[in-house]
């Protein structure tokens, strides 16, 4: 089911969105200027275990400050995350980035841990404001 229209997606969005995919690179266009959520999903599976599927777009962006000024880099990035909703506990997650953005992401030794990391900060959150 889509959580887009759930009375909690603002806290949720909210969470999404400061993902810093961006600021993962180590030069280039490595400043997000934009991460918009284009859909989320939670799924519940066996075992009492919740699967949530979201995809988005990213836009990272070199800095103005920046020595080289390099163009724009568009993605979308999908994430696919299984939690453990009694626990509040993450115990897979996957992170996938097509488009121009991919080639760049994919120098990052390990996406998915990124992933995993992230999703586990932000499902503590917002299981606090439950």
């Amino acid at each position: 089911m889509s959580i887009i229209q759930n009375e909690n997606w603002p806290a949720i969005a909210r969470a999404i969105s400061n993902v810093r995919l961006c600021e993962q690179l180590p030069v280039g266009p490595n400043k997000t200027r934009s991460f918009e959520v284009a859909s989320a999903e939670v799924c519940p599976q066996a075992g009492g275990m919740t699967t949530v599927r979201a995809q988005a777009y990213l836009t990272c962006e070199a800095e103005g400050s920046s020595l080289f000024q390099v163009d724009a880099v568009e993605g979308r990035v999908s994430v696919d995350v299984s939690l453990e909703p009694s626990t509040c506990r993450i115990t897979d997650a996957h992170l996938n980035i097509d488009d121009g953005l991919g080639g760049l992401l994919s120098g990052l030794t390990d996406t998915d841990d990124l992933a995993r990391s992230w999703a586990q900060s932000q499902a503590t959150r917002l299981c606090r404001l439950q």
